[in-house]
C-alpha cells in the first residue's frame, strides 16, 4: 500500500490492519474516481486564485489530473490494493509526477469533503439517469396502451372481478413511472448542493471562493454549514435510494403480474425466447428469469436504505462517521457481494452489468399476446356478457309478472 495521507514520520503501521480497515474501499472508489478528479481540478483553481499555487503549478496539476483521468478511463491506471483509497491514489500519482507540487493539492481540504463532493456529483448523474430510465419505461407502456386494447380480466384478491384490458394495465404503469421520473428529478434538485470547502466538518482558515467552486462544478447551490455538510452524509444517499425504491417497487408489481401472466395457468402473454432461459433436465420449460430478477430487485434497494440509515450517527459531534464509505465498508464486512451504491447506479460493483429499471422496458416492448388460441380473458369477458344478458332478461320477466 502506498504512503497514507494521514501517516506521520516515524509512525509505523501494520499492513494487515491497514488492509482490514481499507476493506473494499478501493473497489467502491472506482465508481467515484473520475468525479474526484473533476472536483480536484476545481480545487486547484481555487488554490491558485488565493495564491497557494502559482500559475505554473496550477497548470501542471490540471494537466496531470487530466492525464490521470484519461489513463483510468482506458484502463492504463488501475485502482487496486496499492492504494488505501481513490484520494490516496490521486495524490500518489501527482506526487510521483510533480514532487512537492503534487502534495499541495490537499491544502485546504479533507478526505471528508473530498468524498462528499465526489459522491454528490455521482448521485446527480445517477438520478439524472434514473429520471431518463423511468421516462423510457413510461413511454413504452404508453405506446403499448395506445397500440391495442385486448380484453383482460381485472383481478382483486387474485380472483377475477371485472373486465379490464391490456391498455388499462399498460396505462397504469405508464402513469406510475411518470411519477417516478418526477420524484427522481425532484430528488436531484434537492441533492444538487456543493459541500467542497467544508473540510472535516469545521471549515478551513483559507479564503477559498466556495461560490466560484459551486459554479465550476455545476451545482445549483452551496451547502453553507460545514457541520450540516457532515450531517448530510447518508441523508442524501437515503433520499436517492427512496427515489429509486419508488421505481423498483412499481417494477416489482409489474414483474409480479408478468410472472403470473406468463404461466400456463394464466397463459395471457408470451416472452420472446431471448428473455427466457431453459432447463437442463426439463427441455419443455422456458423460464422467465429476467422477470423474476426484476421482481427481486426492490429487496436490495430496501436493504441498502436500511443499512445506510442504521449506520448514520445520531449526534453532530460524531457526524464524520456517517459517511457512505463507512456504510459500504460495514456492508462488505457483513459479506454482502454488492455495495450499497449499486442499487443507485443499477450496476454490479465491477460497473459492467446494467440492472433493474434499465431492463424493464425491454420485455414490455417485446411482449406478445397468446394469439394462437382464444385468450382466457376473452372467454371471461364473454361469460360476463352472457351473465349480464341473462340478468337483464330475468329482471324484465319479473317486472312483467
Amino acid at each position: 500500500m502506498s504512503d497514507l495521507l494521514w501517516q506521520k514520520p516515524g509512525v509505523e503501521t501494520d499492513a494487515q490492519i491497514m488492509r482490514f480497515l481499507a476493506g473494499d474501499d478501493i473497489v467502491l472508489d472506482r465508481e467515484f474516481f473520475l468525479y474526484d478528479i473533476t472536483a480536484s481540478k476545481v480545487h486547484v483553481e481555487g488554490l491558485q486564485r488565493i495564491g497557494i499555487l502559482t500559475v505554473e503549478e496550477g497548470a501542471a496539476l490540471t494537466q496531470e489530473l487530466d492525464e490521470l483521468g484519461a489513463d483510468f478511463a482506458r484502463g492504463a491506471f488501475v485502482l487496486d490494493e496499492r492504494f488505501e483509497d481513490g484520494h490516496s491514489a490521486i495524490e500518489a500519482r501527482l506526487t510521483e509526477r510533480l514532487g512537492d507540487t503534487g502534495r499541495k493539492l490537499h491544502t485546504g481540504r479533507s478526505r471528508n469533503d473530498q468524498i462528499l463532493v465526489a459522491t454528490r456529483l455521482w448521485l446527480k448523474d445517477k438520478l439524472l439517469e434514473l429520471t431518463a430510465l423511468c421516462r423510457a419505461v413510461a413511454r413504452v407502456c404508453l405506446e403499448r396502451a395506445a397500440h391495442e386494447a385486448l380484453a383482460l380480466p381485472g383481478y382483486t384478491h387474485l380472483q377475477r372481478a371485472v373486465v379490464s384490458s391490456t391498455a388499462m394495465w399498460f396505462a397504469g404503469f405508464a402513469e406510475a413511472f411518470v411519477d417516478n421520473a418526477l420524484r427522481a428529478r425532484d430528488t436531484l434538485a434537492w441533492v444538487d448542493t456543493n459541500p467542497l470547502g467544508t473540510a472535516a466538518g469545521y471549515g478551513v482558515n483559507l479564503k477559498l471562493d466556495r461560490d466560484q467552486a459551486t459554479r465550476a462544478l455545476g451545482f445549483s447551490r452551496l451547502q453553507v454549514s460545514p457541520v450540516y455538510a457532515q450531517l448530510s452524509r447518508g441523508k442524501f444517499e437515503i433520499a436517492a435510494l427512496e427515489a429509486l425504491g419508488s421505481a423498483t417497487l412499481d417494477l416489482r408489481r409489474l414483474a409480479w403480474d408478468l410472472s403470473l401472466f406468463t404461466t400456463a395457468e394464466f397463459n395471457f402473454v408470451r416472452l420472446p425466447a431471448q428473455y427466457t432461459t431453459g432447463s437442463s433436465i426439463m427441455p419443455n420449460k422456458r423460464n422467465p428469469d429476467v422477470i423474476e430478477l426484476l421482481r427481486a430487485t426492490h429487496a436490495s434497494v430496501a436493504a441498502a436504505r436500511s443499512e445506510i440509515e442504521q449506520l448514520r450517527c445520531r449526534r453532530a459531534i460524531s457526524a464524520t462517521c456517517s459517511s457512505p464509505r463507512a456504510a459500504w465498508c460495514m456492508v462488505s464486512r457483513a459479506g454482502s457481494p454488492r455495495c450499497a451504491c449499486c442499487p443507485i447506479c443499477c450496476r454490479d460493483c465491477n460497473g459492467t452489468k446494467p440492472r433493474c429499471v434499465r431492463q424493464s422496458s425491454r420485455p414490455c416492448m417485446r411482449l406478445t399476446s397468446r394469439s394462437n388460441k382464444p385468450w382466457p380473458a376473452c372467454r371471461f369477458a364473454k361469460r360476463i356478457s352472457a351473465l349480464r344478458k341473462a340478468t337483464r332478461m330475468a329482471t324484465g320477466r319479473r317486472k312483467r309478472a
